[in-house]
């Protein structure tokens, strides 16, 4: 059994534009996770990562960025719940199976996978994904 986890926050209070525009942006991270190694060859296992972002600009950067208080809009979280299975194929190669569903999409200065080229339709407050994934290991 394995369990892990994580937390990181980074504020930045800045002054840019010759003085002419400050801001603040507060960002916080976090998750915890966990697996169980269920038969020689599949693990199992589950995580919960937590994503928030406040910022708040006067001046110029007020004009590019809008303030963001209200960290239950999705524009200002993104919360993702995730099944996950590991299959070990042989010693060196495994596939992995993820099972992710997220609400909200943390749409601000940082990029966190969700782009507006990408979906020009307009971002969905709830996202489901099944990723797989492989690897190799010497």
């Amino acid at each position: 059994m394995r369990v892990t986890s994580a937390f990181r926050r980074t504020y930045i209070d800045a002054v840019n534009f010759n003085g002419t525009s400050e801001g603040q942006i507060d960002v916080r991270g976090w998750y915890v996770s966990g697996s169980y190694r269920v038969a020689k060859r599949l693990e199992r296992g589950s995580y919960y990562s937590h994503f928030t972002m406040q910022t708040r600009y006067g001046g110029i950067l007020g004009m590019v960025f809008p303030p963001r208080a209200d960290t239950n809009r999705p524009e200002n979280h993104i919360y993702d719940k995730v099944v996950s299975a590991r299959i070990d194929v042989n010693r060196f190669w495994n596939i992995k199976l993820e099972g992710h569903f997220m609400d909200g999409y943390g749409d601000g200065p940082y990029p966190d996978g969700f782009y507006p080229g990408d979906n020009p339709a307009g971002f969905q407050r709830n996202t489901n994904a099944l990723v797989v994934r492989t690897g190799v290991s010497f």
